[in-house]
């Protein structure tokens, strides 16, 4: 199209072309999925000085009448190197690097990232499921030539009482440890909260901290039954009469190029029966409760006869280009 002149003033009862709606109108900040979206709706149309916004990066664009350019500086970082041996995968065409443990990663030039960094899982209690460990997504801006240190949050380990999971660093982000879940107490305060045992009634779960999760489940009624630990996408579920709660679901997302659930709570357990949990958390059981999943940051089941099961360790996921 012609590009338009940059301001007109419109006088009444005047007709407007094509070329100035497009041109005048419609040159607000128009939002797309993607590049590829946005491309695709904008073939034909496009004019220097049209602005968008790119939902994938959280990025706006200002076209300058060859080229889409980030704005304000805002586009992709570039990574000059890493350590800690980071799983790496090209989604789209950009790189995913999955810290699974600790390690560091160096940028080239300034701009931005995604980032997926979720923390530890808590430990099961006996009775109360682990909270999941904090989840975080995010757009990360980073400097140019800089080392930036990423610390793997280990999962609390099962016991009695479970203990609170490990934080998980990413540069300046840090994502809470999820609270462990509890026997004859209320569940620990983490990224997400964990599920209380029996005590008095009823017992609260405990809460999550900022907006890295949720609560876990309480304990209702008069039979030792746990409540669910939270996750990153719900609470845990309370438990009712001697049915455990379930672990709160966790969230999925596509950050490596295909959907994952992460970060979901453990299940509560009483002497008769464990409840399920998903995305990483670990079910509640009759005996010692399963362990959450590794590097998923889920809560650790809780258990009857033994001690509830650890709390799955946390991962970083950074996604560049």
């Amino acid at each position: 199209m012609t590009d338009p002149a940059g301001f007109k003033t419109f006088a009444n009862d005047v007709i407007l072309t094509a070329t100035e709606i497009n041109g005048y109108l419609m040159q607000g900040i128009l939002v797309f999925n993607d590049s590829a979206a946005r491309d695709t709706a904008l073939s034909g149309s496009l004019a220097e000085g049209r602005y968008c916004y790119l939902k994938d990066t959280n990025t706006t664009y200002v076209y300058t009448g060859s080229a889409w350019t980030a704005v304000g500086g805002s586009g992709p970082a570039t990574v000059t190197g890493t350590t800690g041996s980071p799983t790496t995968t090209t989604p789209s065409g950009k790189t995913a690097y999955e810290f699974t443990g600790s390690g560091t990663f160096t940028t080239g030039t300034a701009g931005t990232v995604e980032a997926l960094v979720i923390a530890g899982g808590g430990g099961g209690g006996n009775e109360g499921g682990g909270g999941a460990g904090g989840y975080i997504r995010t757009t990360l801006t980073l400097a140019a030539g800089t080392t930036y240190t990423v610390t793997i949050g280990a999962g609390g380990a099962g016991a009695v009482n479970g203990p609170t999971g490990s934080d998980t660093v990413c540069g300046p982000l840090v994502a809470r440890g999820g609270g462990g879940g509890s026997y004859l107490l209320a569940g620990l305060v983490g990224g997400s909260g964990g599920g209380s045992g029996f005590a008095a009634n009823p017992t609260a779960g405990g809460l999550a901290i900022g907006q890295q999760g949720n609560a876990g489940g309480q304990h209702v009624g008069a039979v030792n039954a746990g409540g669910g630990g939270g996750g990153a996408g719900a609470v845990g579920a309370a438990s009712s009469g001697s049915t455990p709660g379930a672990g709160g679901a966790g969230l999925t997302d596509s950050i490596t190029g295909s959907a994952v659930g992460r970060a979901g709570g453990g299940g509560g357990a009483q002497a008769a029966a464990g409840a399920s949990a998903s995305d990483g958390g670990g079910a509640g059981s009759t005996t010692t409760g399963t362990a959450g999943t590794a590097n998923k940051g889920g809560g650790g089941g809780g258990g009857w006869s033994t001690a509830g099961g650890n709390g799955g360790s946390g991962v970083v996921i950074i996604l560049v280009g």
